[in-house]
């Protein structure tokens, strides 16, 4: 969270969630937004809702709860997918709600397809005191229809995404409005900007259970590295519920450490840089500039990993010439680095795939040293 207030715009930053997971319960989307901040494909395979699938569902809402406890209900059923493509969405919001005692959130720009459906769900969403759902509505004439077709009463509890070109409402630049490829011929007319940003919102788990892929991942600013606008620290496939459940365990236990292993590289991100200046040491982001207090140790440590990432026993054996209390004051700076978000690290685990080989942020707590 600290990390996306540095990088992205602060009207951005403010407005994730950073939900714990999200599932895409189809291949794909049928809307084919030419601006798709994730690039959703065209619309392939739907997961439906027979007894193998209900049961690994079920399984992957065990896994979660594993892991987030009572937080499980925050997830979501959607992402590079509208989830009113899947016939079976509510019987999986059954689910949901049975193993949660919540109703997760419905996005969708499929609002106007089946008003009685649409209606159902939303006041079902009122009644179980569910999230606020959204309808995304692309243009004019869409707008004009949902207010045609429900009452003030029934769009106060529904947050209306107008992305029709007359609202001006800035895209983000993530996606298809990131790569051009599927922008149409007056894109660029006053309506259709874009700004820097993204539309991810997980700092969690991303489960396609049509592919059985199983992502962990977490909003950046999208660009040529991260096009749709997320790291992915790690990646998996899983033929069952157990397999989910020991994937989910395995990334937990290898990027969620309560300490810092000392084969771990760590340094600055590439959007941050440091600065020597009258007032201190200076650590610069696109959307934020912060000044650190540091004694004489601290101040070591920044400017070493400013000109290269270090692995942090390399570091704290350079930095404490084998002084405890140097080591100690090392290791705290790296600490008040990460509390700030400013602090990532190179995987040095089994999971360090082509996925995590971004610099990504760790937690960091006091270790054995």
């Amino acid at each position: 969270m600290q990390r996306s207030a540095q990088q992205l715009p602060p009207l951005t930053a403010a407005s994730i969630v950073h939900a714990p997971f999200a599932v895409e319960l189809s291949n794909g989307c049928s809307v084919g937004c030419w601006f798709c901040g994730i690039s959703a494909p065209r619309l392939g395979d739907v997961f439906t809702h027979g007894a193998e699938h209900a049961a690994l569902f079920r399984s992957m809402l065990d896994a979660f709860t594993e892991v987030f406890g009572t937080a499980t209900g925050r997830g979501f059923c959607y992402w590079a997918t509208d989830p009113i493509d899947n016939p079976d969405y509510e019987r999986f919001l059954d689910d949901f709600f049975a193993h949660t005692g919540m109703l997760p959130q419905t996005t969708t720009a499929l609002a106007l397809r089946d008003l009685d459906r649409t209606r159902a769900i939303v006041e079902r969403s009122v009644a179980a005191r569910g999230m606020i759902n959204r309808f995304s509505l692309l243009s004019l004439q869409q707008v004009l229809r949902v207010h045609e077709a429900f009452t003030p009463g029934e769009l106060l509890h529904v947050e209306l995404v107008t992305q029709n070109r007359e609202n001006h409402q800035a895209k983000a630049r993530a996606g298809r409005a990131l790569t051009g490829k599927a922008r149409k011929a007056g894109t660029d007319a006053p309506g259709n900007e874009v700004s820097d940003g993204t539309i991810a919102c997980v700092s969690g788990f991303l489960v396609n259970m049509v592919n059985r892929e199983l992502r962990l991942i977490s909003p950046c600013k999208a660009d040529a590295a991260h096009p749709l606008g997320y790291i992915t620290f790690d990646e998996a496939r899983f033929d069952d519920g157990a397999q989910l459940r020991s994937e989910v365990q395995r990334m937990v236990e290898e990027h969620m450490r309560p300490g810092l292993p000392d084969d771990s590289e760590v340094g600055f991100p590439d959007h941050i840089t440091v600065h020597d200046e009258a007032e201190g040491i200076t650590l610069h982001g696109p959307y934020l500039r912060t000044t650190l207090d540091l004694d004489a140790v601290g101040g070591e440590v920044v400017r070493t990993l400013g000109t290269a990432s270090s692995r942090v026993g390399n570091l704290l054996d350079r930095v404490g010439a084998g002084d405890l209390l140097r080591e100690s004051a090392a290791l705290f700076t790296l600490e008040r680095l990460h509390d700030l978000g400013f602090l990532a690290t190179r995987s040095s685990t089994r999971g360090a795939t082509r996925a995590t080989r971004d610099l990504t942020l760790v937690e960091l707590r006091p270790t054995s040293r």
